[in-house]
């Protein structure tokens, strides 16, 4: 009788892979075709970015180094004399990834038709493409039709999500920069939507500072008339004249939160897709999965010898 017994050893393998090495080959290269003509459909975005510095009073520098009897009295009082690091800067970089800061910000420069209805960039007409299914420019009506209960025009929260996926916001734990981007299909829109966004993020912060000081100076000046202490009287003028100097400062700096080190720019290269890796990738990807599958059916499949 005939003995025979199973051939599961690396050079069976190796031959039986070798033996299939059209389809190793091919069905890879077909997977790097098809998803190379996908990448070309997909537009190319423009990411332009912005170094910034907190600035010293921001950091709890200038006139917030308040200590001894003036920056206890203050506390006393019931009113902050400026804020420390944490306070101003850490703030700043909450208000800015805020829905309330990013839905005023698109509708106070009337963007959203842009943000919210844009497909693409053309490199020859320097022109955003849009949507005509979501926004209708000739006539400036949204036209878009949802079957989950939202209106044609987008609403804020939608806004404000869109904005978030082209908005990053980083902080440098060793240096304290901070490094905001923006990355829009539009090369000039995103400089653009970048510039105002940190000029509105300076100018909030600014007003904040001017409301909370001109608050702080009337509950002083209203408490001073309250005291017959001459001394302590001394004391809360002082604190008047701090809260004042205060004021001056913020109602004249324009950069009051952050001074910008590395101005926004406009790309002259896009950022995404990376067309190469993604294809790249699903090459090596196909190649491993279709290697795995016919060793797979090797060794389910019995070879006698």
């Amino acid at each position: 009788m005939e003995h025979h017994h199973l051939d599961y050893s690396l050079h069976s393998l190796f031959k039986y892979l070798f033996d299939k090495k059209l389809f190793i080959f091919l069905i890879p290269l077909l997977v790097v075709l098809v998803t190379a003509i996908w990448t070309l459909t997909i537009p190319n975005t423009y990411l332009s970015e912005t170094t910034l510095s907190p600035t010293e009073e921001a950091s709890g520098g200038g006139l917030n180094n308040l200590s001894g009897q003036l920056g206890g009295l203050a506390s006393l009082a019931g009113i902050s004399i400026g804020g420390d690091s944490t306070d101003q800067v850490t703030v700043a970089l909450e208000i800015i990834k805020s829905r309330q800061f990013l839905s005023n910000f698109v509708e106070k420069y009337q963007i959203k038709p842009q943000l919210m209805a844009s497909t693409g960039w053309d490199d020859n007409s320097g022109e955003l493409l849009l949507d005509e299914d979501i926004y209708d420019a000739i006539s400036n009506t949204w036209t878009r039709t949802l079957s989950n209960g939202r209106p044609p025009e987008p609403t804020a929260l939608e806004v404000y999500e869109k904005f978030m996926q082209l908005l990053t916001v980083e902080k440098d734990a060793t240096t304290g920069l901070i490094k905001i981007s923006v990355e829009f299909f539009s090369p000039r829109l995103s400089k653009e939507w970048l510039s105002l966004l940190v000029n509105q993020l300076n100018s909030d912060m600014r007003s904040r500072e001017i409301q909370s000081t001109k608050e702080n100076i009337e509950y002083l000046e209203a408490k001073v008339q309250q005291i017959g202490d001459i001394e302590m009287k001394s004391v809360f003028y002082q604190l008047i004249q701090e809260q004042t100097k205060q004021l001056m400062l913020a109602e004249v700096r324009s950069d009051f939160v952050f001074t910008i080190i590395d101005p926004p720019y406009t790309p002259e290269l896009k950022h995404a897709p990376r067309r190469a890796l993604i294809c790249i990738a699903a090459g090596f990807l196909t190649g491993f999965l279709v290697m795995a599958w016919f060793t797979l059916v090797f060794l389910v499949t019995p070879r006698r010898v």
